[in-house]
Order: structure tokens, then C-alpha cells, then sequence
């Protein structure tokens, strides 16, 4: 009984994986009005039922797969070793958040209008998808630099990462998506709100 309970577990978990693959690929060519389950489902070989078994239909889906990347983004390791100043550690997270932003930049379109034109896709995003995510290895490198008295202890770790985010999910909607700025001059635009930032952080 329980061998048939984790078969069928792993089955649906696999059956999942390959909606969202197949979701991520039809919503970014398509865009969210464009893309259907019909074709989503035709992508992923998967009988269009189980979208609204397990996903409870487009809006669902969608959800998930917004959710499950940024989910994959707090588990990814960050891709820089430990920087020696605070300036440093939080412009080369920076750098690692906008990167995702960039490799993901049509599903971020897609996110950016419907919150605009969607009031009902607005309402199940906030439902589901939690609003501060933070980077529980980017906390533990800020706290290390504040226990070698590199930072003020004064201010949250959660707030300064919350802030960092923040203003790189906005440089990425105005600088790239209205402007069509490329990531160089967002990278270096970043960089210099941090540099201004760090100073309030430092011990006086």
C-alpha cells in the first residue's frame, strides 16, 4: 500500500515537472491570454485533465510556475564567493539578481502586465505567492560581516535584503523593460544605488 502511495507521489511530482517545463516555454512565446491548456498540455504529452487536477486550471499553472522559480532562485547558490565588505557582497548579489531577471525576462513581462491588466491574477498572486522571498545565504554572509564589525548592527538583515530586491525588481521594470537598457548599464545603474546605500550601513 504505501509503495503505491510513493509511485503514484513520484508520478504526479514528474507529471508536474513537465507542465511547468512545458508551461514556462508555450506562456513566454505566447504570452498569458495566448497561451491555453490545450496547448500547454500538447507540449508536455500530458492529458489536459491533470492541469486542472493539480494545478486547478491556467491561473494555477501559471501561479506555480511563477512561484517554483522563484523558489529555485532562494535555493541557487549564489554564484560569487563571500565578499570582504558590505558594498561588495550586497553589488555582487545585485548583479546575481538581475542576471535572473535578464534569463527571465519574458516571464517577467508576462508577470509585470498582468498585474496591471489582471485584477483577478493580481488577487491569486498575493493569495499564493508570498511577497518577501530574501536569500537565507546572502543573510548569513551580511551577518557574518556585522559580527566582524564591518556593518551597524541597527538595521534588520530582512529589511536590507527586502530593500536590495526591491530596487532590483525595479530597475529591472524600468530600466529594461521600458527603456530596453541592456544588463551592463542596469548592472552599473544598480551598483551605484548600492554604493550610496552601504554608507547608511556601515558603523559610525
Amino acid at each position: 500500500m504505501a509503495v503505491k502511495k510513493v509511485t503514484k507521489s513520484k508520478d504526479r511530482a514528474a507529471t508536474e515537472a513537465k507542465l511547468l517545463l512545458a508551461a514556462e516555454e508555450v506562456f513566454s512565446q505566447l504570452g498569458f491570454k495566448g497561451a491555453t491548456t490545450r496547448l500547454i498540455a500538447k507540449k508536455a504529452d500530458i492529458n489536459i485533465s491533470l492541469i486542472n487536477r493539480y494545478f486547478d486550471g491556467k491561473y494555477g499553472l501559471f501561479l506555480s510556475l511563477v512561484t517554483s522559480k522563484m523558489n529555485s532562485k532562494i535555493d541557487q547558490l549564489l554564484n560569487y564567493p563571500p565578499q570582504q565588505s558590505v558594498e561588495e557582497e550586497l553589488c555582487q548579489y545585485g548583479q546575481f539578481l538581475l542576471t535572473n531577471y535578464f534569463q527571465s525576462l519574458k516571464l517577467f513581462k508576462i508577470v509585470m502586465g498582468q498585474f496591471i491588466s489582471d485584477a483577478k491574477f493580481l488577487k491569486k498572486f498575493r493569495n499564493v505567492v508570498p511577497m518577501v522571498i530574501g536569500n537565507p545565504q546572502l543573510e548569513a554572509r551580511l551577518q557574518s560581516l556585522m559580527d566582524e564589525g564591518k556593518m551597524s548592527k541597527e538595521y534588520p538583515l530582512a529589511q536590507i535584503i527586502d530593500d536590495i530586491e526591491a530596487h532590483a525588481c525595479a530597475l529591472s521594470l524600468t530600466k529594461i523593460i521600458i527603456h530596453d537598457k541592456d544588463q551592463k548599464e542596469v548592472c552599473n545603474d544598480f551598483r551605484n544605488f548600492i554604493l550610496r546605500y552601504s554608507q547608511s550601513l556601515k558603523i559610525t
